[in-house]
């Protein structure tokens, strides 16, 4: 066992596990081989792992750390800690303070703590988290799971099949290449799924989310939502509230859920489906019905269409209440085949 003064000072352990000990000041701890239990203490102080599965400690004051080789455990404390895991599947908590943290290679679990925290996971499957704060994460390359906490965060999903959560407040999240899973959770979230077949839910709050490339399935969740589903054949709803939904290109199913909603299906043979249990006696507008080329799907309501003219648009209601307006659409033209009630 080593242990330091109350001074600066340098203290290098053996090729066997050592404890080293900083105390106060600002040190230097590095553990060389063997499975090292290295402790900064008060101070900002430099503490490397080196080889081995390490337990290292900053404590308070503003430290940096360096796992090294081998599967480490590591604790920031208080204060703006920058910890980097190495090479093995490292632990890292970075605590209380704007702390940057770097997992590097393999499979490591990162915790920011609180504090607006910068959190890059590199290769391999990576578990994130950013604690309280407005953080930044990054999952970078492999199947990664991030999740932002508390706080307005930035979320970078990267290569791989990710796993992403905004948690509270208004959330960026880049899903990045691959098949992700995104949950904006609360506020008013700005997701893009990027290249993939991705699933994307808002949550709670206004959002404005783009599927991107691939066929993706979004659901807005509650709240006035702008979608836009972009490349390929999505699946896009845009749940309760007042919902704005754009198919763009592809075979796109658009789904506006309870609330007075606009669809607009874009290039390609799009559906549009209403459903009594969630539509109620909402007000939806269709802008770009094409007769003889989309359907309209309804679903429980209990007595066929009333097709009426109105200026230069169709309205169609069901059940006496529910109404679809076909912006620019001759009610003449719209004929049975237009509809799916399966």
């Amino acid at each position: 066992m080593f242990e330091g003064a109350n001074t600066m000072v340098k203290i290098v352990g053996t090729p066997g596990n050592d404890t080293l000990t900083g105390d106060i000041g600002t040190d230097t701890l590095e553990g060389g081989l063997g499975n090292d239990s290295l402790d900064g203490g008060l101070g900002d102080d430099s503490i490397i792992g080196e080889g081995g599965n390490d337990f290292l400690i900053g404590n308070d004051g503003n430290d940096f750390i360096r796992g090294g080789i081998g599967a480490d455990t590591i604790f920031g404390g208080l204060g703006a800690d920058t910890i980097k895991g190495g090479t093995g599947a490292d632990n890292i908590s970075g605590d209380a303070g704007t702390d940057f943290i770097e997992g590097n290679e393999d499979n490591d679990v990162l915790d920011g703590g609180d504090g607006n925290d910068t959190i890059h996971g590199g290769k391999g499957d990576d578990s994130v988290l950013g604690g309280q704060g407005s953080d930044k994460l990054y999952g970078e390359v492999g199947s990664d799971t991030l999740a932002g906490g508390g706080g307005a965060d930035y979320i970078e999903g990267g290569l791989g099949t990710d796993s992403i959560s905004g948690g509270d407040a208004d959330d960026t999240i880049l899903a990045g290449e691959g098949a992700d899973t995104v949950d904006g959770g609360d506020g008013n979230d700005y997701i893009i799924g990027g290249r993939g077949t991705d699933s994307i839910s808002g949550g709670d709050g206004n959002d404005v989310i783009n599927g991107k490339e691939d066929n993706d399935t979004v659901d807005g969740g509650n709240g006035d939502d702008i979608i836009f589903g972009e490349l390929g054949d999505d699946s896009l709803s845009g749940g309760a509230g007042n919902d704005s939904i754009k198919g763009q290109a592809g075979l796109d199913t658009l789904i506006g859920g309870a609330g007075n909603d606009t669809l607009t299906g874009g290039a390609g043979i799009d559906m549009f489906v209403f459903t009594k249990a969630e539509s109620g006696i909402d007000n939806d507008i269709i802008t770009d019905f094409t007769h003889g080329v989309d359907i309209i799907r309804v679903l429980g309501f209990s007595s066929a269409p009333v097709i009426t003219q109105s200026g230069a648009n169709t309205i169609i209601t069901l059940d006496g209440a529910k109404t679809i307006i076909l912006l620019g659409v001759e009610a003449t033209t719209v004929t049975s085949g237009d509809f799916l009630f399966v």
